[in-house]
């Protein structure tokens, strides 16, 4: 074969190769796991529970709250070797935040915020994670939250401590855009309240204009319940867990792959289950303020679960009616 032949060859595969590698880069994605440990729920098989889990969903990152201490960490890197790269908070004992990724972050670090009840400062007890990530050109923002819990506070009502947090994780993002308007971020965490308290109102903003909100993702399971926390006490089931995106990552986001992961043993691990989100690792155009509308009410409901949280007043507590008695007849 002559040297011009092997030329024209070669250009001619020139066209496929480069479809194919566009292809690969378009097809690129991101997923991301949320999950409470729960340390009260002592068992002895939770690290391999753990493990099963990262094994069976392999999220490129991971983020844990109620992790018991840093060997704790430890032993769950050590059975998922992948994970190459890990974070561990130091606020927050005995229950700590951490991150694990595939993928190196360009900066990881703990944001601890203060804030004032009647002229005292307190401290956000957990602090934030918030790590920066690039895909090749596509960059966002994570952000880890685990807020007060509903224990009583010895000083300060435990609610209002909970609310405050939940602003300050508000006012990170608020930051975030200020510095970049076209950012993409995603927040994951256990907010320690239904979706028709306060707290979770004091994140999302509803009534800000779309490119300020931050949206409700609400990962359904296989038989599309949202609940992320099996309450023993009272056989309650709830969403505490959440997932919340800004405008810029919306149209990223692959519904079909987000879920709240299903667990065979999920009593072994946690009274919460994961939730699970998967993102295209490419900006895409922005959804239409028509299509928010439509797809995301109040910024809390999806197109496919809004019929089971509607009775919700959102932001405030529901209200009832008092109970009716018949008059008597004349």
């Amino acid at each position: 074969m002559n040297k011009t032949l092997r030329i024209c060859l070669i250009l001619s595969f020139c066209p496929l190769f480069f479809a194919s590698s566009a292809k690969e880069a378009g097809n690129k994605t991101i997923s991301i796991m949320f999950l409470d440990l729960d340390t009260q729920q002592a068992s002895p098989n939770k690290n391999n529970e753990i493990s099963a889990l990262l094994s069976a969903e392999s999220p490129d990152i991971a983020i844990f709250a109620e992790v018991k201490d840093k060997d704790a960490l430890k032993s769950i890197l050590s059975k998922n070797p992948s994970y190459k790269f890990s974070f561990f908070s130091t606020a927050g004992k005995p229950k700590h935040l951490a991150l694990i990724s595939k993928i190196a972050p360009d900066k990881c670090s703990l944001v601890e915020k203060k804030y004032k009840i009647d002229e005292k400062e307190v401290s956000v007890l957990r602090g934030f994670i918030l790590a920066n990530f690039a895909i090749g050109d596509y960059k966002f923002t994570l952000i880890g939250a685990h807020l007060k819990s509903a224990e009583p506070h010895p000083e300060f009502n435990q609610f209002d401590m909970r609310r405050y947090e939940a602003r300050q994780l508000r006012y990170i993002f608020d930051e975030i855009r200020a510095n970049d308007p076209a950012t993409n971020v995603v927040i994951v965490g256990n907010m320690n309240d239904t979706c028709d308290m306060s707290t979770i109102k004091e994140i999302y903003y509803r009534r800000y204009a779309v490119n300020k909100r931050l949206f409700d993702i609400r990962p359904l399971d296989d038989l599309r319940t949202s609940w992320t926390h099996w309450n023993a006490g009272n056989d309650e089931y709830e969403r505490t867990s959440y997932a919340f995106a800004n405008f810029a990552i919306l149209p990223e986001l692959i519904r079909d792959e987000t879920k709240i992961v299903k667990t065979k043993q999920w009593l072994e691990l946690s009274t919460h289950r994961p939730i699970f989100l998967k993102f295209s690792a490419q900006d895409k155009e922005e959804y239409s303020k028509d299509y928010i509308a439509a797809v995301y009410p109040n910024s809390i409901y999806s197109e496919i679960t809004g019929r089971l949280e509607e009775d919700k007043s959102i932001g405030e507590k529901t209200k009832r009616n008092p109970p009716q008695t018949d008059k008597p007849k004349k």
